[in-house]
C-alpha cells in the first residue's frame, strides 16, 4: 500500500515537471527526445554554473586554514535552494492537499499517507541539494586537493543527510506559511514575494561573486567564524569532508537527523488532526460599491491582469525579464562611472572609440533579451484551459480578446523596457540615432514579443492541463516563443558583425532593425487577427 502511494506521489511530481499531462494523445519519440535533451541541457548549464562557483571557492581557498569553507558554503546554498524550492510543495502536500478526504475514506493508515508524502519531499529536496553538492564534489575530486577516502565517503553521505536538514526546515516553514496564507486575502501574494526576494538575492550573489571571493581571501577568518557559530552544521560538514574528520561529520549527521526525526514524530502525532481540522479563513466584510463600466477591451485586460497577478508561477516565469531589466537599470545608474571607465580602457587598448560606439547597442541587446523573457502572451490562451468556453460565451469580439492578451504583454514588457532606454539615454554619451533607438527599439520589440507569443500559443495551444504551472514552465508555445525570439534577436547581431559593420554604424543599424521589426510585427499581427482568430474560435 505504501509503495502504491509513493509511486503515485512520484508520478505526480514527474508529471508536474515534464509530462504533457494528457493520455488522450500518445507522446511521440521526437517529443521524448526533446524532453531528454532539455533536461540534459538544464543539468549541464546549472551544473556548469555551480561547478564554476565551486571551482572558484575551492581554488581560492586551497592551502589556507579555511579550505573547508568551500563545502560549507556550497552546502548552505543547497539548503537554501531546497527550502525555497520545496516549501510550498510541503505546504500543499502536508497541510492543504486536495485528496485528503479521498484518501482518508479508503482503508489506508494515515501513517502511510504521511510517509509517502515525506518520501516525495525527500526526493525533491535531494534534487535541489544535489545541484550544489554534486558539482562541488566533482570539482573537488578533479582538483585533488585534500581528497581522502573518508572524505569521499562523507561527501556521498552528505548527499543523503543534507535533504533531511532541509526537510525539517521545509516542513516547519510550510506549516507557518499555511497558517499565515490561510488568513490572507491574497494567498498567492506571499508566495510571489518570497520567491521574488529569493531570486533577487540569488542574482545579487551571482553578480557580486568576484567581490565575495576577494572578501573570502581577505576576511576568510571572519566568514569562517560565522559558520562556526551561527551555521554550525555546515562547519562540521565542511571539516568532515575536506579533513576526513569522523567526529565532526557525525556531529553534522546529528544536526541533520535529529531535527528531522523530531519534526517527523510531531507530524505523525498530529497529522490526522492537521488534515481534518477545518481552517479558519479570512472573514471578508461586504462593502457596497458602485460598479464601474469599462469597455470590452479594458474588461478583458483586467481579467488577464488578475490571472497574471494571481498565479505565482505565471508571474515569476513571465515576469523574470522585468526583474532583470530593473536590475540592469539600477546597474546603469549606480555603475555608470565604472562602465565609462571600462569603455575608455578598451578604446585606449584598441586605439579608437569602437567599444564606446558599440556599448549602447550591446546594452540594447541585453534589454531585448529581458523583453523576450517577458512573454506573458505565450501561455495566455492555454491558461484558459477547460474554462475557455466561458470567455468565448461572453458578448466580446474575438479580436478584442486577442488584443487584450497582447496589450498586457506590451505593457508589462514595454514600460520597463522604455524606462530602461530612458535611463540609458541619461547614463551614456550617445549619438542621436542611438538615443532614438534606445527608446524606440524596446517598444517595438515588446510589441513583437506580444504578437509572436500569442501566435505561437494559437499554433500550439494546450488546454488539457491539470497543473497550470506546467503550461507556463514547459508549454511548447512558451519554449517556441522564447527560443524563436532569441534567434530573431541574435540574427541582426550576427549579420552586423559579418556584413553591415563595414559600411554602417551600430546606431543607424539599430534604427534599421526597428523598421524591419515593426514591419514584421504588423504582418504577424494581421495573421493573428485573421487566421489566428479562426484558430481561436475553433478551440475547445
Amino acid at each position: 500500500m505504501f509503495k502504491a502511494l509513493l509511486t503515485s506521489r512520484l508520478s505526480a511530481l514527474w508529471n508536474s515537471m515534464f509530462s504533457r499531462m494528457s493520455k488522450k494523445k500518445k507522446v511521440g519519440t521526437g517529443a521524448k527526445v526533446g524532453v531528454i535533451l532539455l533536461i540534459v541541457y538544464l543539468v549541464v548549464v546549472l551544473g556548469g554554473a555551480l561547478g564554476g562557483m565551486a571551482f572558484m571557492l575551492l581554488d581560492s581557498s586551497a592551502g589556507t586554514d579555511f579550505h573547508w569553507l568551500a563545502f560549507a558554503i556550497m552546502g548552505f546554498m543547497g539548503l537554501l535552494l531546497s527550502v525555497v524550492g520545496s516549501i510550498f510543495t510541503a505546504q500543499k502536500q502536508l497541510f492543504d492537499a486536495k485528496d485528503n478526504e479521498l484518501l482518508l475514506s479508503m482503508p489506508i493508515p494515515p501513517f502511510y499517507i504521511l510517509a509517502s508524502r515525506l518520501a516525495m519531499l525527500f526526493v525533491l529536496n535531494f534534487a535541489f541539494s544535489a545541484l550544489t553538492m554534486i558539482p562541488a564534489g566533482v570539482v573537488w575530486l578533479i582538483l585533488g586537493e585534500s581528497v581522502t577516502a573518508a572524505g569521499v565517503i562523507f561527501w556521498v553521505l552528505s548527499l543523503l543527510l543534507l535533504p533531511l536538514l532541509s526537510m525539517a526546515l521545509t516542513c516547519l516553514l510550510g506549516w507557518v506559511s499555511e497558517a499565515i496564507s490561510s488568513r490572507m486575502k491574497r494567498k498567492n501574494l506571499a508566495t510571489t514575494v518570497i520567491m521574488a526576494v529569493f531570486f533577487a538575492a540569488y542574482m545579487y550573489f551571482c553578480f557580486n561573486m568576484s567581490s565575495f571571493l576577494d572578501t573570502l581571501l581577505l576576511q576568510g577568518e571572519t566568514i569562517a567564524e560565522a559558520f562556526r557559530t551561527v551555521l554550525l552544521p555546515f562547519y562540521y560538514m565542511g571539516r568532515g569532508i575536506l579533513e576526513g574528520d569522523l567526529w565532526r561529520f557525525l556531529a553534522f549527521a546529528l544536526f541533520a537527523a535529529v531535527p528531522f526525526a523530531l519534526v517527523a514524530w510531531l507530524l505523525t502525532r498530529t497529522f490526522l488532526k492537521l488534515i481534518t481540522t477545518k481552517k479558519k479563513g479570512l472573514k471578508v466584510v461586504y462593502v457596497e460599491k458602485k460598479a464601474r463600466e469599462n469597455s470590452p477591451l479594458i474588461a478583458v485586460l483586467k481579467k488577464e491582469t488578475s490571472v497574471l497577478l494571481g498565479m505565482p508561477a505565471y508571474l515569476l516565469n513571465c515576469g523574470l525579464g522585468v526583474i532583470m531589466m530593473l536590475l540592469l537599470a539600477f546597474f546603469l545608474v549606480l555603475k555608470r562611472g565604472e562602465l565609462l571607465e571600462i569603455a575608455g580602457t578598451f578604446d585606449a587598448l584598441t586605439g579608437g572609440n569602437g567599444f564606446s560606439a558599440m556599448l549602447p547597442a550591446m546594452l540594447q541587446v541585453a534589454v531585448g533579451f529581458c523583453i523576450l523573457m517577458t512573454c506573458t502572451a505565450a501561455p495566455s490562451v492555454s491558461l484558459e484551459g477547460k474554462n475557455l468556453w466561458l470567455l468565448r460565451s461572453m458578448p466580446v469580439a474575438t479580436e478584442t480578446i486577442l488584443s487584450a492578451k497582447m496589450l498586457l504583454n506590451v505593457l508589462v514588457a514595454g514600460v520597463p523596457g522604455v524606462l530602461t532606454g530612458m535611463i540609458l539615454n541619461f547614463s551614456l554619451p550617445m549619438s542621436i540615432p542611438d538615443r532614438i533607438a534606445a527608446i524606440l527599439l524596446p517598444a517595438v520589440l515588446a510589441c513583437f514579443t506580444a504578437v509572436f507569443g500569442l501566435w505561437c500559443n494559437l499554433k500550439w495551444p494546450r488546454l488539457d492541463w491539470i497543473n497550470a504551472a506546467t503550461v507556463v514552465k514547459q508549454g511548447g508555445s512558451v519554449i517556441a516563443a522564447i527560443l524563436g525570439g532569441m534567434g530573431i534577436l541574435m540574427l541582426p547581431v550576427v549579420l552586423y558583425v559579418a556584413l553591415f559593420s563595414r559600411f554602417l554604424g551600430p546606431d543607424w543599424f539599430q534604427l534599421l532593425c526597428c523598421l524591419l521589426l515593426a514591419a514584421a510585427t504588423w504582418l504577424l499581427l494581421r495573421n493573428v487577427l485573421t487566421r489566428g482568430k479562426e484558430r481561436f474560435e475553433s478551440l475547445g
